[in-house]
């Protein structure tokens, strides 16, 4: 197993011709059980082409981001492009294009430029601390292939959990909190990632079908097993964000449903408020009549006993309210 980063040097630096023909020629003779790995970027694509002979639309689809996820069978050679996404704890979400060029004795892995600034640094790290537990002898383009679809889908499980948690913890904020509008704003968001990853699943179901097929038996009857695995854990992944979809979109149910509580406990204060005040509304307007003969007017306890009726009145109803545990 030869094992080579371009993407830690510079291309122009490198004798491709020289390096392929002095490291590496063997391992395409058949017979040989030494397979290529290399790690290179969507620019070195350009001059790798030729050496590997690959078609012009893989190079392109490198160079040019997309969402486009999709695996391929070409003569020789399978090309497999995937969306990584991932979910930081913010809710902030990061995404690149990373490509594989699997063939019969070699595998690229096609990271996008920017890698150094951390948007696969940990997802990279997973790959090659798996590649290294095994000796050269045991590594085969298979189980790379699978080392890097393995730890792609694990990510990807990371992101959903951690949608599944955030979405936990807004259930239970809003049965034990008041929520406003700004709290709809955060509902919506996890709405929308839910959505992204439903729509990135979606297309790898058809990616574990394509490897499955084996168009170009490049997937050894050893290593089929592992292929499979992935395709379950594709199917596994695409039902857990249909779940958290539909989660997500009843937490918009959930919130209206306490909106429309949190208004009816308001209608219900004023109502409580309106059943004191009206009697006492009632008794004020009596007495602001002043008719001739009522005798109250020349009562020198009048102002008090109105006074002492609407007290009474109002304990008469706290006490009704009270029973009837309405307050």
């Amino acid at each position: 197993m030869y094992s080579y980063q371009f993407a830690a040097k510079k291309l122009e630096d490198i004798d491709l011709q020289a390096f392929v023909e002095d490291k590496l020629p063997e391992s395409f003779k058949p017979g040989l059980k030494k397979d290529i790995f290399l790690i290179t970027t969507p620019e070195d694509m350009i001059q790798l082409q030729p050496l590997f002979g690959f078609d012009q639309e893989t190079v392109a689809d490198c160079l040019n981001y997309d969402e486009n996820i999709r695996h391929e069978a070409y003569s020789g050679y399978d090309f497999i492009s995937l969306l990584y996404f991932y979910v930081n704890s913010d809710l902030s979400t990061v995404s690149a294009e990373v490509n594989i060029y699997l063939g019969k004795n070699y595998c690229l892995l096609v990271l996008p430029d920017d890698i150094d600034d951390g948007v696969l640094s940990k997802w990279r790290e997973q790959v090659m601390a798996k590649i290294t537990k095994f000796s050269h002898e045991e590594l085969s383009c298979n189980r790379i292939c699978y080392f890097i679809m393995d730890a792609f889908l694990q990510r990807l499980l990371e992101s959903m959990e951690r949608i599944e948690d955030e979405i936990n913890k807004m259930e239970d904020f809003m049965l034990n909190h008041q929520v406003d509008k700004n709290f709809l704003g955060s509902i919506n968001r996890l709405r929308e990632i839910a959505y992204l990853l439903k729509k990135m699943c979606r297309p790898l179901l058809y990616v574990g079908d394509g490897l499955l097929m084996n168009e170009n038996g490049l997937i050894a009857k050893e290593s089929y097993k592992f292929f499979k695995n992935i395709d379950t854990r594709i199917n596994k992944l695409y039902d857990f964000s249909v779940s958290l979809q539909e989660y997500s979109n009843q937490m918009l149910g959930m919130y209206e449903s306490k909106i429309a509580m949190q208004t009816n406990e308001v209608v219900n204060k004023l109502t409580v408020i309106t059943v004191f005040f009206a009697p006492l509304t009632i008794i004020t307007g009596i007495y602001g009549m002043n008719f001739i003969y009522m005798p109250e007017l020349s009562w020198k306890l009048g102002y008090l006993f109105s006074f002492g009726l609407m007290a009474l009145v109002s304990l008469i109803i706290y006490i009704i309210l009270k029973i009837k545990k309405w307050i």
